[in-house]
C-alpha cells in the first residue's frame, strides 16, 4: 500500500512539473542562469500583449461599417497601427546567480508598430428589407509587415519572413442606406511574423550577479477579434466606431545566458513563454472621401485581461490599458 502511495506520489509530482513547464512557468538548465531564464520569460510576456495590441487594430475593415454589397464589390486598405507601449531597460540590472530574484525595471515609453494590407470582398449582398439588405457576407484578407525595433538594452528583431497573413468574414446585420447605418459583425484572425526580443545587460560582478543576454526566440504572436462595427457616411465623411473581443496568443523559446567568474565560464538556462489573454476592444474612427479613395484616422483601446504570472516588474502590467492609433487609406470599388 506505502509503495503504491509512493508511485501516486512521484507520478503527482512529475505531472505537475510537466504542467508548469508546458505554462512557460519552469527553466532547465544551470542555476547560475535560471533568472536570466525567468526573466527572458517575464520580458516575452510583456511584449507580446502590445505587439498584438498593434496586430488586432480596431475596425477589420477600416472605415467599413456594413457589408460591401456582395459580388463584385472589394476594398483594399493599408493600415499603419501604432500602440502606445514601452520597453524595460534591461541593461540597467545585473542577473541573479543564487535563483530567481525579484527585479523592478524601469521602462521607456516606445510606439509599438504593424503595418496591414488589408482586403474586403464582397461574397452575397443579402437579402432585401425595405429600401436596405440583412444579412450580407464578406469574406477578409490580411498581411501584416513587421520591422526591427530597438530601445538600447532589448532588440526586437525578425526571423525569417517579415510578413504573415490572417483570414476571416463579415455578416452584414444591416445594409447602409441612405436614412440607415451600416451594422456588421466580423471575425479576424491573423498572425504576426515570428521575431526574436533580444536583452543584454553588461552590469555585474560575475559571483552574486552577472552579466549576460536573455532571448525569447520564434515568438509568435497571434490575434483572433470579434468586432461589432457601426458607421454611417455624411457627405464626403465617414464616422465609425465599434467595439469587440480580442483573444492574443503567443508562445516562444526563451534562454537566459550570463557570465560568472566563481567558476569562470558562460552559463544557460532555457524554457518556454506562453501567453493567452482575453480583451475588450473600443474604438472610433473617421475617413475623408476624395474619389476613389478614403483617408482614415482611427483610435482606439485595449483593456482588460489577466496577466501570466510574473516574478519581476517593467514599470506597468502587461494587462494594462493600451491605447492605439491607426492611420490608413482605402481604395474601394
Amino acid at each position: 500500500m506505502i509503495r503504491h502511495i509512493r508511485v501516486l506520489a512521484a507520478a503527482a509530482v512529475t505531472l505537475a512539473g510537466a504542467c508548469l513547464q508546458a505554462q512557460g512557468q519552469a527553466c532547465q538548465g544551470a542555476a547560475a542562469a535560471r533568472d536570466a531564464c525567468r526573466k527572458a520569460i517575464d520580458l516575452v510576456n510583456f511584449v507580446s500583449p502590445q505587439y498584438a495590441a498593434a496586430l488586432a487594430g480596431g475596425n477589420p475593415t477600416i472605415a467599413q461599417s456594413g457589408t460591401l454589397g456582395g459580388l463584385g464589390h472589394v476594398a483594399v486598405a493599408v493600415r499603419s497601427t501604432h500602440v502606445s507601449g514601452s520597453l524595460p531597460k534591461i541593461g540597467d540590472v545585473g542577473f541573479t546567480t543564487g535563483g530567481e530574484t525579484k527585479a523592478r525595471y524601469v521602462s521607456a515609453s516606445t510606439l509599438i508598430p504593424a503595418l496591414s494590407v488589408d482586403v474586403a470582398f464582397g461574397l452575397f449582398r443579402g437579402f432585401a428589407a425595405g429600401s436596405a439588405h440583412v444579412l450580407g457576407v464578406d469574406g477578409l484578407l490580411s498581411a501584416t509587415y513587421m520591422s526591427a525595433l530597438g530601445t538600447g538594452s532589448v532588440d526586437v528583431e525578425l526571423e525569417g519572413s517579415n510578413t504573415n497573413f490572417g483570414f476571416g468574414g463579415r455578416l452584414g446585420i444591416l445594409e447602409e442606406t441612405d436614412a440607415l447605418p451600416g451594422v456588421a459583425l466580423t471575425y479576424l484572425k491573423r498572425d504576426m511574423p515570428r521575431f526574436a526580443v533580444t536583452g543584454i545587460t553588461t552590469v555585474g560582478n560575475g559571483t552574486t550577479t552577472a552579466p549576460g543576454t536573455i532571448t525569447g526566440s520564434s515568438l509568435l504572436v497571434t490575434t483572433s477579434s470579434y468586432r461589432l462595427t457601426t458607421g454611417k457616411r455624411f457627405g464626403r465623411v465617414d464616422v465609425s466606431g465599434g467595439a469587440g473581443q480580442d483573444k492574443y496568443e503567443s508562445s516562444a523559446n526563451v534562454r537566459g545566458i550570463v557570465s560568472t567568474t566563481t567558476p569562470a565560464s558562460t552559463q544557460s538556462a532555457t524554457g518556454v513563454a506562453l501567453l493567452e489573454m482575453t480583451r475588450t476592444n473600443l474604438f472610433v474612427g473617421g475617413a475623408l472621401n476624395v474619389a476613389f479613395f478614403k483617408f482614415v484616422g482611427e483610435i482606439g483601446m485595449a483593456t482588460g485581461g489577466t496577466s501570466p504570472t510574473a516574478t519581476n516588474e517593467f514599470g506597468s502590467n502587461s494587462a494594462d490599458a493600451r491605447t492605439y492609433f491607426t492611420l490608413a487609406i482605402r481604395i474601394g470599388f
